[in-house]
Formats: C-alpha cells, sequence, structure tokens
C-alpha cells in the first residue's frame, strides 16, 4: 500500500511503480508532465515523471530509483493531457511508448485564439483563475533527495492540467474544435515516433538554395555523420559540429588534414579524432548523386508571405497561426493540396489568395494589415 506525502503518491520502488500502473489501468484520461535536463543531450535526460490519473491521486515516479518504461508504455495505451509535450513525447516514445490520442492544452488554447505557445501558468490563470508559482523552473531536478518544494512544484502541474483541459474541451466543444485538438495531438505524436531526420535540414536551411551542388551534397553526408555521431555520444548536434562549420566545410571541401584545418576556428581535437572520417564523407558525397531538390529563395520568400497570411486569417478566425499553418513550404510546393484535416476550413482562403482573389493591404497610417478582395 503506497501512501500519500502532502497529497502525492510517490513511485520510487516496485511497489509504487505497480501501484502507478494499476492506477493508470483504471483512469480514461491521464495528465502527465516531466522535469528533464535537455542541455549538453540529444534526447532529454528524464529527471521526474508526473502523473495525474484523477483530481486527487497525483503521482511523481523518479526514474533514478525506478526503471519508468513500463509506466511509460501503459500510457502509451492511454488518452493524455500535457501541455507543450513535444519535449515530454520524445522522453515517452525513447522508453517505447506511443501515444495516439493526446489533448495538449497549449494547442487547444491556441485553437480559442489565445498566442500560441503559451507558458502554463498564462493559460491557467487565464482560464482557471488560479495563480501558478513558476519560481522553481529552472531548479536542478537531478539533485537527490528532490526538497518538498520541488515535489509540491512538480505535482501541482501535473494536477493543473486535469481542470484545465476540462475548461479547455468546453470551450472548444461550443465552436466544435474539441476533435480539431486531438488531430493536433495525433499529429504531434506522429511527429515524436518519426523523430528527428538527417535530412530535414537541408530542405529547412535557408542558405542551402544558394549553395551548388557539391556544397550539398557534402551538407547532406556530413549531416548524416553528426546525427549519428550525436546520437552514440548523446549529444547535441552542434556539439558534434557547428552548423557554421558544416557550411564552411561544404563550401570549401577540403581534400587534406592541412587544408581542413585553415579555418582557425575548426577545433583542433575535432580535426585529431574525425578529420579521416570527414575528408571521408566528402570524397564519397561528391562522387555520388545529388540530394532531392530544395527549396528556391524564391520558395522560401513565398513560405513567408504565407505565414504572414496565416497570421490574418487566424486573428479572423481565432486560432492561432502556428497551428494554421505550421509548414507554409508545404503549400508552396502543393498548392491547397497542403492543408489537410480540419485545417481544409480556410481552403476557399487560401485559393483566393493564392489565385489573386484577396490580397494582403496596409492602411495608409501603416498601423493595420489585413486581406482585402480584390474586384
Amino acid at each position: 500500500m503506497v501512501e500519500p506525502i502532502d497529497g502525492v503518491f510517490l513511485a520510487q520502488d516496485e511497489d509504487g511503480r505497480s501501484a502507478l500502473c494499476e492506477a493508470i489501468e483504471q483512469a480514461d484520461q491521464i495528465a502527465v508532465d516531466t522535469e528533464f535536463h535537455a542541455e549538453r543531450r540529444f534526447i532529454p535526460e528524464l529527471m521526474l515523471m508526473q502523473i495525474a490519473t484523477g483530481p486527487e491521486s497525483i503521482w511523481l515516479l523518479d526514474p533514478r530509483a525506478i526503471d519508468p518504461a513500463p509506466v511509460a508504455k501503459l500510457l502509451g495505451e492511454k488518452e493524455l493531457i500535457v501541455h507543450g509535450g513535444q519535449q515530454d513525447l520524445r522522453i515517452l516514445t525513447a522508453l517505447g511508448a506511443r501515444p495516439t490520442r493526446l489533448l495538449d492544452t497549449q494547442q487547444a488554447a491556441g485553437l480559442l485564439g489565445v498566442r500560441y505557445p503559451e507558458r502554463l501558468s498564462v493559460l491557467c490563470e487565464h482560464f482557471l483563475d488560479i495563480p501558478v508559482d513558476k519560481s522553481a523552473t529552472l531548479t536542478d531536478w537531478s539533485t537527490r533527495p528532490l526538497t518538498s518544494r520541488q515535489l509540491r512544484y512538480a505535482a501541482e502541474d501535473a494536477r493543473l492540467l486535469l481542470p484545465l483541459s476540462a475548461r479547455l474541451r468546453s470551450l472548444l466543444d461550443e465552436q466544435e474544435r474539441t476533435e480539431w485538438a486531438f488531430e493536433l495531438g495525433a499529429e504531434q505524436c506522429t511527429k515524436a515516433s518519426r523523430g528527428a531526420q538527417p535530412e530535414d535540414l537541408l530542405q529547412t536551411w535557408e542558405i542551402c538554395s544558394r549553395l551548388e551542388d557539391d556544397a550539398r551534397k557534402v551538407i547532406a553526408a556530413l549531416q548524416v555523420w553528426r546525427f549519428q555521431q550525436a546520437q552514440h555520444r548523446d549529444q547535441p548536434m552542434y556539439y558534434i559540429l557547428p552548423d557554421s562549420m558544416l557550411l564552411d566545410i561544404a563550401r570549401r571541401r577540403p581534400t587534406s588534414i592541412r587544408s581542413l584545418a585553415e579555418n582557425r576556428r575548426l577545433h583542433h581535437g575535432l580535426i585529431k579524432r574525425h578529420g579521416r572520417t570527414i575528408l571521408g564523407c566528402i570524397q564519397d558525397a561528391i562522387s555520388g548523386p545529388v540530394p532531392r531538390p530544395v527549396p528556391t529563395l524564391q520558395q522560401h520568400r513565398q513560405a513567408r508571405l504565407l505565414a504572414v497570411w496565416a497570421e490574418l486569417i487566424g486573428e479572423e478566425m481565432h486560432i492561432a497561426p502556428r497551428l494554421l499553418l505550421p509548414d507554409p513550404m508545404k503549400v508552396v510546393r502543393t498548392g491547397t493540396a497542403g492543408l489537410t484535416g480540419w485545417r481544409k476550413v480556410c481552403k476557399t482562403r487560401l485559393e483566393n489568395f493564392l489565385t489573386g482573389k484577396e490580397v494582403i493591404t496596409i492602411d495608409g497610417s501603416l498601423k493595420k494589415s489585413c486581406l482585402r478582395a480584390t474586384n
């Protein structure tokens, strides 16, 4: 029998974890929050997991005392509530969970016209009129034992997610947007399962559109190499090779250790450890195929213009623009086919903008911009 401490249950051993799993199995909807350290790591390191299976059932699992994987996998089978859950999902996915139904209170609030992303404390004050203490946000969660203040702070976030999500769902129901929120949650889950991919850099790094084919080949090859190194060493990719150095190597394409070292900012330790490997990547890349086409400068400009359009339409529809059009480049490449799911509600407006039937105008005082239909 696990006894609560200050109204919070602690899972620090086999008995505690078993009791937590039982509570999860009996719940229909579960709020999840995590405390982690992301600095100097490829995947954030879990320091504490907070789980609310009900208003009076708040659990704190210590991953430094007991393996959290069985709990994570069980959570993946439930409907989850998170707030700004990108990192939480990365952690759960790394532990073997495969969530599919999720409501993110940040996204839910964004579908009600609130700025996205917004902090939990702001949403709780706005929708629940509850002030939230965020003074322990940057506390060191790796220390043990955790203080009573740390435990109370951690438990409060999970506890608040339940009434906050209930309030948001009520408002979303009134506007028939609840399933929109779950569609957004499913997108988050899919993205977390896919994880970051090495080829993403070429498609999102605007400078790649200015480079010649051989330079893009080298970027693609070195990106794969540093991605693998970062995974293996559990470090951020920029620790392995900063973007600026990656770009310099791609432009110069050195053929010897001496020429590789001509950039004085390239760390000698990196050259000593990986210089030959880097030169091999360059040589193989140049003789290999050209990576798939990257967006052109014109397409990047069009994507920025579409982001402005999304701000104006989002204001009209009371939807955060980053939720309405999260990937403007997709629309640049595919047109209105880039709108899927609930986002099709703005398909006609997008068609009007793409065909010139609506234009962005600025009033004479430069105080306001808007969309205006053309004659």
